[in-house]
């Protein structure tokens, strides 16, 4: 199989969000693609944004939009859908994405920045003390920041 995956994050399902999300599930080009709408809140909500690295915590919805094919033959087309259907449901995000979600990393810092919101610079400044090398970097990777203290 063959994946690839964004999300954003929305405040409400209004009537135009939801008929753009049926369009686009629709056209998906492989039966295996989905569009994931999931209610955030409840214990996530109730945790302050600074308390742990997972941001973005007062958003209602999680939109993951999830490209997933057999054939290496359809990955422009699943790709390219996925990308379109990101570009077109920004207009109703009010910011911030999930990381298990990540495409290919292909905005690099901004997506990092995205996902973290708020904790991206603290975070940065403590990979900066306890892992200065970057060692751990095959992964969303957030850059130690020396020039950053808390």
């Amino acid at each position: 199989m063959f994946y690839y995956w964004k999300s954003l994050n929305a405040p409400e399902l209004g009537d135009e969000l939801i008929e753009r999300l049926t369009g686009h599930a629709a056209a998906a080009p492989s039966p295996g693609s989905t569009i994931g709408i999931r209610y955030q809140g409840g214990a996530m909500a109730r945790v302050a944004e600074h308390e742990t690295p997972f941001a973005n915590r007062g958003a209602c919805y999680l939109f993951g939009i999830e490209g997933n094919w057999a054939h290496e033959a359809g990955s422009e087309r699943n790709v390219a859908w996925v990308r379109d259907t990101f570009a077109d449901l920004r207009r109703f995000s009010a910011g911030g994405v999930h990381l298990n979600f990540p495409g290919f990393l292909e905005e690099g810092e901004q997506l990092l920045r995205e996902g973290y919101g708020g904790n991206y610079e603290r975070l940065s400044a403590i990979k900066a003390t306890y892992g200065p090398g970057n060692l751990f970097r095959f992964n969303a990777n957030i850059q130690p920041n020396i020039r950053f203290s808390p």
